[in-house]
């Protein structure tokens, strides 16, 4: 690890704050230059450091890392534990984005972020374009930097805390966290439904009523299938009629 880059993490993330991460190309159609790898590899550098000790992120990294999709959740995590910990927010622009009419979720997005600071945890925040990221979400009392992906191996960094305005990275190397790069990063207010429920049938239960999952997946035969929704079907109507006496 390079000295240059320990002294920028140093002193990005030795105090909390947001660090945001962005891109900007003048090749036409370039849209696909790097964010979220540059947002997991910062992360690998920061463990490496020992300048956090636990990472979550709404990105799906097939178990790496605890994913954290939702506000309810995430203000559980935060306070789980002392640990330094490290939120990779991905997909500003689609969650918080910069609207007239505040929408409850941007409203909520906004409130976490003081509860960071509290918990003594930093987050990066990744977005396609941060001029169409919520305002509040940017400004400098919670921003410590920029970092600007100008290629797929070109990296720009942009901070007041740093000896320099500027710094710049070519060939800058790869995460070796696994993801898919293709696949939105989900974020939503509450839970999922099934995330909820522990009892397996009734978990694949509102799956399948949402249309994620297909009969297939759980049985060979559709009549194993009808028998079984019969089956759990019952089960949540005597578990309702319970709790609707007690």
């Amino acid at each position: 690890m390079p000295p240059v880059w320990k002294y920028c993490l140093k002193k990005l993330f030795g105090a909390v704050g947001i660090v945001l991460i962005t891109q900007y190309s003048n090749k036409r159609g370039a849209w696909k230059l790097g964010k979220t790898d540059l947002g997991l590899y910062i992360s690998e550098c920061l463990l490496e450091l020992g300048l956090v000790s636990e990472v979550a992120t709404n990105i799906n990294t097939f178990g790496h890392y605890t994913q954290v999709a939702d506000l309810v959740t995430l203000r559980s995590w935060l306070f789980r534990n002392r640990f330094r910990k490290l939120y990779i927010f991905d997909e500003l622009n689609v969650h918080a984005p910069r609207r007239r009419a505040m929408t409850n979720k941007n409203i909520s997005i906004l409130q976490i972020i003081p509860e960071i600071s509290k918990a003594r945890c930093v987050m990066i925040g990744i977005g396609q374009d941060i001029i169409g990221v919520d305002k509040d979400l940017t400004k400098d009392i919670w921003t410590r930097g920029l970092f600007i992906k100008r290629s797929r191996k070109i990296v720009e960094l942009k901070s007041l805390l740093l000896q320099k305005p500027s710094y710049k990275w070519e060939n800058f190397p790869r995460t070796n966290i696994k993801f898919d790069p293709y696949e939105t990063a989900p974020f939503m207010e509450k839970p999922a439904l099934e995330k909820l429920i522990k009892d397996e049938d009734l978990r694949n239960l509102a799956l399948w009523a949402k249309g994620e999952l297909h009969y297939k997946d759980l049985f060979d035969h559709p009549q194993k299938f009808h028998r079984w929704l019969k089956r759990t079907s019952l089960r949540l109507l005597e578990l309702s009629l319970h709790s609707s006496q007690s």
